[in-house]
C-alpha cells in the first residue's frame, strides 16, 4: 500500500507531529490547543467557571483561527482536486511549511510568555491545522482522519478487532494512528522540557518537511509522474 501511495504512511506520521504541536502549545502557549478542539472546548467550560491557569481569550481565538482554516483549506481543495490528490496534498502541506515557518520564527524572535506575539503565534498554528484537517477530511483515506475523529478510529479498532469476533484488514493503520497521538505528545513535552518553545516548533517544521519531501519523492509523488 505503501508503495502504491504516499498518503496513509504520510498521514500517520502527520498525527504524530499534531501530538506534538498540542503538547507544545500546551505547555509553551499558555493551556490551549491548536489541532484537538475537543481538547479546547473542555478548556473554555474550566475557564468559564472560574477555574485559574485557562484563558477564554486563548481558547476562542483557537477555535477562530482553526474554523478560518476548515474554510481556507476547503476552498483551495475544491480547487485543486481536478488534480490527482497527491498533488493538492503536496500544495497544501507546503502552505501549512510556509505558516510553520512563520509561527516558529516569532517564536524564536519573542520567546517571552505572555507577550502579543505569542497570540499571533497561537493564530497562525491553529489556522493551519485548521486547513490541514479540511484537506484530510478531503483526502477521504480510511481511518486516517489526523485530528479529526481520534476517538472514532480507537472505537473502530476495538469494535472490529477480534476481541468482538471482528476481523479488520486495516487494524494495524488504526492502531498506528491511536498510538501516534500520544507519540507525539511525549515527544513534544521532551522537546519542550529541553529546549523550549522555539526550537520544539523548529523540531514539528522539520517533521512536516520531511513528510512533504516524503510524498513528493515517493515513486507514486509529483516529482515521479508529474
Amino acid at each position: 500500500m505503501l508503495r502504491s501511495d504516499p498518503l496513509p504512511g504520510a498521514l500517520v506520521v502527520l498525527t504524530v507531529m499534531t501530538g506534538m504541536l498540542d503538547a507544545i502549545s500546551y505547555l509553551g502557549l499558555g493551556k490551549v490547543f491548536l489541532a484537538m478542539m475537543t481538547g479546547n472546548a473542555i478548556f473554555l467550560g474550566l475557564s468559564i467557571s472560574g477555574v485559574t491557569g485557562f484563558s477564554t481569550l486563548r481558547v476562542l481565538l483557537a477555535f477562530a483561527c482553526f474554523a478560518t482554516g476548515i474554510v481556507l483549506g476547503t476552498r483551495a481543495g475544491r480547487v485543486a482536486e481536478r488534480r490527482a490528490r497527491r498533488h493538492w496534498f503536496f500544495h497544501a502541506m507546503a502552505v501549512e511549511l510556509l505558516v510553520l515557518a512563520v509561527a516558529t520564527g516569532l517564536a524564536f524572535l519573542v520567546p517571552a510568555a505572555g507577550t502579543p506575539a505569542r497570540t499571533v503565534v497561537i493564530a497562525l498554528l491553529a489556522l493551519a491545522m485548521g486547513a490541514r484537517c479540511a484537506t484530510v477530511r478531503r483526502l477521504a483515506v480510511p481511518d486516517l482522519p489526523v485530528t479529526v475523529g481520534l476517538t472514532g478510529t480507537l472505537i473502530a479498532l476495538v469494535q472490529d478487532s477480534p476481541l468482538t469476533g471482528g476481523a479488520d484488514a486495516l487494524a494495524l493503520r488504526k492502531a498506528g494512528v491511536v498510538l501516534a497521538m500520544p507519540l507525539g505528545a511525549a515527544l513534544g513535552g521532551l522537546l519542550m522540557t529541553a529546549f523550549g518553545l522555539g526550537w520544539s516548533l523548529l523540531a514539528a517544521l522539520g517533521l512536516v518537511l520531511l513528510v512533504t519531501a516524503g510524498v513528493w519523492w515517493h515513486p507514486a509523488g509529483p516529482a515521479r509522474r508529474g
